[in-house]
């Protein structure tokens, strides 16, 4: 049983780290870094972080606070993102009926 659930986890932890890694590369060099892209950039990275991590509490397994927690920080970063971008949706549209109005 403890063979079958490290044979399974460790190619899916490498896939994770390693597109962790490539997503990693990627996000880091945004086009227009204004503070909103910044915020969602390692925001994303705490998100893919805590997913990719996954499978290595698997293997720890005994301690599901760990698991709990590692996925919990993926769903608060989630939410913050989409609040974050609600706002900042909100500010631009409102911006842009004050100059035109």
């Amino acid at each position: 049983m403890e063979s079958a659930r490290l044979l399974f986890t460790v190619p899916i932890s490498m896939a994770a780290i390693v597109f962790l890694f490539i997503f990693y590369r990627r996000i880091s060099n945004p086009t227009n870094p204004n503070a909103f892209i910044l915020r969602l950039s390692k925001l994303s990275t705490i998100s893919v972080t805590s997913i990719a991590l996954l499978p290595i509490c698997t293997v720890i397994g005994d301690y599901q606070w760990i698991t709990f927690t590692v996925m919990n920080m993926a769903f608060f970063a989630i939410t913050v993102i989409e609040t974050d971008r609600y706002l900042f949706f909100q500010k631009t549209i409102l911006e842009f009926l004050r100059y035109s109005l």
